[in-house]
């Protein structure tokens, strides 16, 4: 929508009303202000809208080289805005639709192709998240053609069709010096041609893996990556990959809350109980380490038994000899139910001599 009306008293607004404003015409530097609130794929569409339609031909450019776009006032100044903040370089539309309901039902591929031509995705786009959009076939992201600047691409999205996306990826793949460390493609079940295409495209994505022989960062040495155990796996997923950091590590766990592979330096702490990462549980303040076993747990996840009070997973703590008691295995109480307990002894401490008092004063004994 380009134009909003100003609310009148009166219900009669005609169509040439003076009052109406077209967003395009107005000053740049207001959009200074909108585009600080947005993210980054609301910019781009922003940007997108008051230029042109997606559906218009201006978007229909398909090369690896930038064509220079005839963008609006409004628009050119919402495109340096976000490339001042790094936001023609990382797009996560996974995260940036994540409550955005409405519009993950509504962008299709000329969305999507627009959106990518206008940040200058060829040149610029090291990292892309497609997320979960329901009219995707894939076809919109012909504009990342032999990029050689896209480093990671993450196609979460299970109504994509293989035969628009793998012919697009593989060319990335044939481009030389191209820079590509990570990819990401939902693979449920799929037609016997379509895990075909898949297979094949698997085999050429791995040989270029390997041939780059890259450290594993955790060891600098022989791991298990270097024995060609296969990076990129028959499901679409790869392994021995931080997708946060990109880096080969021989040792990634998968966060169920973010859904990211991560190496030990970007999952500094790791639940061993609900299986995610210090980014993902910033409530916890505090990380207990399991006394039998050694893994870390976050404080809601984290046991305490009654009587001996060590700390740890439920599955040590369960079949462990209490020392508190003899004979007989730990009485498991959470640290969250415990802290809980404190604080209720803690306030009746406080609270007791007031009560007291006042029970006194009125001839009550407690």
């Amino acid at each position: 929508m380009t134009s909003i009306k100003r609310q009148k008293t009166s219900n009669h607004c005609s169509s040439d009303d003076p009052l109406e404003l077209n967003l395009a015409s107005l000053p740049a530097e207001i959009f200074n202000g909108i585009t600080s609130y947005l993210t980054n794929t609301s910019c781009a569409l922003l940007g997108v809208s008051l230029t042109a339609p997606s559906s218009s031909t201006l978007w229909r450019h398909v090369s690896s080289t930038f064509v220079e776009l005839n963008l609006s006032t409004a628009s050119a100044f919402i495109l340096s805005s976000m490339t001042a903040r790094g936001g023609d370089t990382r797009l996560d539309m996974n995260k940036d639709l994540l409550n955005e309901r409405h519009l993950q039902e509504k962008i299709d591929d000329d969305d999507i192709h627009a959106l990518l031509m206008f940040i200058n995705a060829p040149e610029k786009l090291k990292r892309f998240k497609l997320g979960l959009l329901v009219n995707i076939t894939g076809k919109g992201l012909e504009v990342l053609r032999g990029s050689r600047v896209i480093e990671q691409i993450r196609l979460d999205n299970y109504d994509m069709s293989l035969e628009e996306v793998l012919p697009i990826l593989s060319s990335i793949i044939r481009t030389d010096g191209n820079s590509l460390k990570h990819i990401d493609i939902c693979s449920p079940t799929r037609s016997s041609g379509q895990r075909g295409l898949l297979s094949n495209f698997v085999v050429e994505y791995n040989s270029l893996l390997f041939s780059r022989e890259s450290a594993c960062q955790n060891c600098k040495g022989r791991c298990e990556r270097k024995d060609r155990v296969p990076w990129f796996k028959s499901n679409g997923r790869q392994k021995y990959t931080c997708s946060s950091c990109l880096q080969n590590c021989c040792t990634v766990r998968y966060c169920h809350e973010c859904n990211e592979d991560l190496c030990v330096n970007c999952a500094v702490n790791w639940c061993n109980t609900c299986e995610e990462c210090s980014r993902c549980i910033p409530h916890s303040t505090s990380w207990q380490t399991c006394e039998s076993c050694g893994l870390k747990n976050c404080a809601s996840c984290s046991l305490t038994c009654e009587y001996c009070n060590r700390t740890g997973c439920k599955s040590c703590l369960d079949f462990r000899e209490c020392q508190g008691r003899q004979g007989t295995g730990c009485v498991i109480k959470s640290t969250a139910e415990t802290a809980s307990t404190m604080r209720s002894v803690m306030w009746w401490s406080a609270v007791k001599p007031i009560v007291m008092q006042v029970a006194g004063s009125v001839g009550i004994v407690l």
